[in-house]
C-alpha cells in the first residue's frame, strides 16, 4: 500500500511539474523603487512556492507628463509579450490600457491587471474581463478612494487626541493622471468635506511620486510657527520624507504635527513604531502575489471567478500606535517570506474554500 501511495504521491508531482506555467511580471518603478521592490520579492516567493517560471519586467516610473517614461513602459510591455509566456500579470497605465489587451488579442497569453482601477473614460472601451477581451481573465485593485478618505479620517482622530477646534492640514498627492493618485486624493477631499474643523491649507501634487521631490515641497510648506497639525501623503516613501523634515524644524511628530500615507512599507511600520509616523494604510502590496495563486489554480482548472468573480477589490486597512505591537511583525517583509503560498492554493490546499485576497487573512492562513 505504501508503494502505491509513493507512485501516487510523484504521479501528481510530476502532472504538476510537467504543466508548469510561465508567467511574466510586468512592474513600474525603478530598481530601487521600496513598494514594488517588496511587491517584486513577495510575488517572487509565491513564484517559487508554486513552483511556477517567472521573469520580472521593470518598466522604471511612469510620468504622464514625460513621453520617454511611457517608452520605457512599452519596451517591458514587448519584452514581455515576445517572451511568449502563458499569463502576464501588469499594472494599469492611464490610457492605455485598451492598447495593451488589443496587443495581447492575438495570442495564447492570458492578462490579469493589479494595482489600479481603470479609469471610468477607459472602461466603455475596455468593458469587463473576459467579454470584449476573453483573454484577459481579472482584475484587482484597491479601493483608493477609500483609503485616501481613511487615512485623512484617522490624521484626523489621532489628531484630535490632542487637540481641539480646528485643524490645518496640508496634503502631499501622487500624480493625478495615475488612477491612485487621482482617486486618493478625491478620498481626502471628500473627508475634509465631512470634517468642517479641518482646513486643507495646501494640497500639492507630486507628479512623480518622487520621495525627494515631496520633501522639498515639505521644507517649503512647514514652519515651526505656522505649521498644519496633519500632513496627508499618497504614498509612505513621501511620509518618511517629510518626517525628516518636520523633525529639522524642531518639530514633534504625533505631538504638534502628525504625519500619514500608504503603503505599509517597513520603514512606515518602523516609524510607527518610533513616534516619526501617526498611520499607514497598506496591504495591496500582495496584489500581484495573490494574482499569480488565481493564474495558478485557473491554470489547473479551478477558475477563481466562480468565487470570487473576475473584479477583485483587495483590501487596504489603517496602521497606527494602537494596533501596531500586533501587526507590525506580521507584515514586515521578513514576515511575509515565510508564507508558504500554497496554503492559498486550492490546487495544494484541498480544504480552502474561497481564495483569500485580504492580508490579515493571508498570515493567518500560513500560520
Amino acid at each position: 500500500m505504501k508503494y502505491f501511495m509513493l507512485i501516487l504521491f510523484l504521479t501528481v508531482l510530476d502532472t504538476i511539474a510537467v504543466s508548469q506555467i510561465k508567467v511574466a511580471f510586468v512592474r513600474p518603478g525603478r530598481q530601487s523603487n521600496i513598494f514594488w521592490g517588496k511587491v517584486s520579492k513577495v510575488f517572487e516567493k509565491a513564484a517559487q512556492d508554486l513552483s511556477v517560471s517567472y521573469r520580472i519586467h521593470i518598466a522604471g516610473d511612469y510620468i504622464p507628463e514625460k513621453m520617454e517614461n511611457l517608452i520605457g513602459y512599452m519596451k517591458a510591455l514587448d519584452d514581455a509579450i515576445n517572451s511568449q509566456p502563458d499569463y502576464l500579470i501588469t499594472y494599469v497605465v492611464r490610457q492605455e490600457t485598451i492598447r495593451l489587451l488589443e496587443r495581447t488579442k492575438s495570442t495564447k497569453t492570458k492578462v490579469f491587471l493589479i494595482n489600479a482601477a481603470i479609469p471610468e473614460e477607459e472602461l466603455v472601451h475596455v468593458g469587463r474581463p473576459r467579454d470584449r477581451f476573453p483573454n484577459w481573465l481579472g482584475h484587482m485593485h484597491p479601493d483608493d478612494e477609500k483609503a485616501g478618505y481613511d487615512l485623512a479620517k484617522n490624521l484626523i482622530t489621532i489628531a484630535q487626541q490632542d487637540f481641539t477646534g480646528s485643524l490645518e492640514m496640508i496634503a502631499l498627492s501622487g500624480s493625478k493622471e495615475s488612477s491612485p493618485g487621482y482617486l486618493r486624493a478625491e478620498g481626502l477631499k471628500q473627508a475634509v468635506k465631512d470634517h468642517p474643523n479641518v482646513k486643507l491649507k495646501e494640497h500639492r501634487y507630486i507628479y512623480d511620486w518622487s520621495p525627494k521631490r515631496a520633501k522639498r515641497t515639505a521644507e517649503k510648506l512647514l514652519d515651526n510657527t505656522s505649521a498644519p497639525k496633519i500632513v496627508w501623503t499618497a504614498s509612505d516613501a513621501m511620509a518618511l520624507e517629510v518626517a525628516e523634515i518636520a523633525i529639522k524644524k524642531s518639530l514633534e511628530p504625533n505631538k504638534n504635527i502628525f504625519i500619514g500615507g500608504v503603503d505599509w512599507l517597513d520603514g512606515a511600520l518602523t516609524g510607527i513604531e518610533n513616534g516619526k509616523i501617526a498611520v499607514s494604510m497598506g496591504g495591496h502590496l500582495m496584489e500581484a502575489a495573490w494574482a499569480l495563486i488565481l493564474l495558478h489554480d485557473y491554470h489547473h482548472g479551478i477558475d477563481f471567478a466562480d468565487s470570487l468573480g473576475t473584479q477583485i477589490q483587495s483590501k487596504m486597512s489603517p496602521i497606527h500606535k494602537d494596533n501596531i505591537s500586533h501587526l507590525a511583525k506580521s507584515f514586515r517583509f521578513e514576515q511575509l517570506k515565510t508564507i508558504d503560498f500554497r496554503n492559498l492554493s486550492k490546487v495544494y490546499n484541498k480544504g480552502l474554500k474561497v481564495h483569500i485576497t485580504n492580508l490579515e487573512d493571508t498570515i493567518k492562513q500560513s500560520e
